[in-house]
């Protein structure tokens, strides 16, 4: 179910809200889902970017993503204790930290959607 989720939001729902509206859409963005999308959708309004369902849709669905293993796990070792399962929930932390905080700041500075969005994160 989970990775059904993801695919579908990530991959479909996401995509259609978000990058047919964009500035990369059929484009190469840091992400490469300019191109993509423009496989399957045809091109948005630009103008309806940062007011679309997708803009408040992303961060939902970006911190389920994340919250949800998380909370699997922890809830996991609290039923057994396996060094792995801590090694993993670090690795998930660090990956989450790195995905959200840091390589984000590094992508929004480059976009040139900075100045319209309000997920960015160079604001």
């Amino acid at each position: 179910m989970y990775l059904l989720f993801a695919i579908i939001m990530v991959g479909v729902v996401l995509r259609k809200l978000l990058c047919t509206n964009c500035y990369y859409y059929s484009k190469w963005c840091c992400l490469g889902w300019g191109r993509v999308s423009a496989l399957f959708f045809k091109e948005g309004n630009i103008k309806k970017f940062n007011i679309g369902y997708g803009q408040k849709l992303a961060p939902l669905t970006y911190g389920l993503l994340t919250v949800i293993p998380l909370i699997f796990l922890v809830v996991s070792i609290f039923q057994e204790f396996v060094i792995f399962k801590v090694i993993i929930l670090i690795l998930l932390l660090l990956v989450s930290i790195y995905s959200g905080v840091i390589n984000r700041k590094k992508t929004c500075v480059k976009c040139r959607m900075r100045l319209i969005c309000p997920g960015c994160a160079v604001k």
